[in-house]
């Protein structure tokens, strides 16, 4: 939040050729006195790039990670909606056939397919830096639901299981009854734990793709060959 306004440098402030005792040097400079970070290629500034682009980062990775916890709870309710009979007696085909599925997604590595899908679109595209980001972060989420399914629907499988659970049934209590009222508390902790787990894989799926110049908001590869972040 306060990141622009203590930013040592705007934006657009450069500084690609400095003067020395022999002579002229170009950017990038090392850290120094002016430049806390040093600066890139072009002559910006690192520190005011990153105190600039973390709050985007970061409402990015909460944005994402979010998006992957309440799907994937979703999902793991929706395989769950079965009687408590057939799930007290391990005959819920259904479930077996879903958390298979997932759990097999989950154990590949996101990177693979993320970066085959958003190599075409990133590079210099058409679309605006927002309306990418918000394509970026679909494809990001859709890649997480699978490891955020498996860890919430084993959590509720393991609640619905419990005897006060068959109570609540026995008793004529509907499914939405028995989710706010009897899962949904024993879910707080859970949820929480998905949602911070989620995000830091999210950071670290962001940092992946960025060895390979795949950035958040798009890339401008320049004639020369060098890669640009769009801010």
């Amino acid at each position: 939040v306060l990141g622009p306004r203590i930013a040592p440098y705007s934006l657009s402030d450069d500084e690609k050729i400095r003067r020395t005792e022999n002579g002229y040097i170009s950017s990038p400079f090392s850290p120094n006195r002016s430049h806390f970070l040093g600066t890139d290629i072009y002559g910006f500034d690192i520190l005011t790039f990153i105190l600039y682009g973390a709050r985007f980062t970061l409402f990015f990775c909460i944005s994402t990670a979010l998006l992957r916890v309440v799907i994937g709870t979703c999902a793991a309710l929706i395989s769950e909606r079965t009687p408590v009979s057939r799930i007290r007696n391990g005959r819920s085909g259904k479930r077996i056939t879903l958390f298979k599925l997932f759990h097999g997604f989950s154990a590949l590595p996101s990177i693979v397919f993320v970066y085959y899908i958003l190599i075409n679109i990133t590079f210099n595209s058409p679309l605006s830096p927002y309306k990418l980001a918000v394509y970026q972060g679909f494809i990001l989420a859709l890649a997480g639901i699978p490891g955020s399914y498996s860890m919430m629907e084993g959590k509720i499988h393991e609640i619905r299981k419990s005897e006060h659970i068959e109570a609540a049934v026995s008793y004529g209590s509907g499914w939405i009854r028995v989710f706010f009222k009897h899962i949904l508390p024993f879910l707080v902790e859970p949820l929480l734990l998905a949602f911070l787990r989620e995000a830091i894989l999210v950071l670290v799926l962001m940092g992946q793709l960025g060895i390979f110049n795949v950035f958040i908001g798009g890339t401008i590869i320049q004639p020369d060959g060098l890669s640009k972040i769009i801010y």
